[in-house]
């Protein structure tokens, strides 16, 4: 959580996605408000013991307008990342975790795939 919160301060990340565990302790014990949300290895949103609405653009609430731009690829599939974002802005290294940095991005509520938006 340390490094993620290091990379949040230089790097302007905020709103992240990654496998579950990831996901959980990152945004429980980030105390920068980093927000992490459990992503299926295909990339699809995973609402597993989150609120859904968290993922998309809902206007409520401290963090209803999530601006998407990293997602950490342990445990994910790259080439379906590949996919769906395209090439990413950057790939950063911290700890042992491989980032992946984009534009912004957002999910669809159909598909629940992310979309870059910007």
């Amino acid at each position: 959580v340390k490094c993620i919160e290091e990379l949040s301060k230089k790097k302007n990340i905020k709103y992240g996605a990654a496998e579950y565990w990831k996901a959980k302790y990152i945004t429980m014990f980030s105390k920068q408000n980093v927000r992490v949300y459990t992503i299926l290895e295909n990339s699809s949103a995973w609402f597993h013991v989150t609120n859904e609405n968290w993922y998309y653009s809902a206007g409520k609430g401290k963090f209803g307008n999530p601006e998407f731009n990293f997602i950490i690829t342990n445990g994910l599939n790259k080439k379906m990342l590949y996919n769906q974002l395209k090439q990413p802005k950057d790939t950063i290294n911290c700890n042992s975790w491989e980032i992946f940095t984009y534009s912004e991005f957002q999910f669809n509520k159909k598909t629940r795939k992310p979309t870059i938006i910007k």
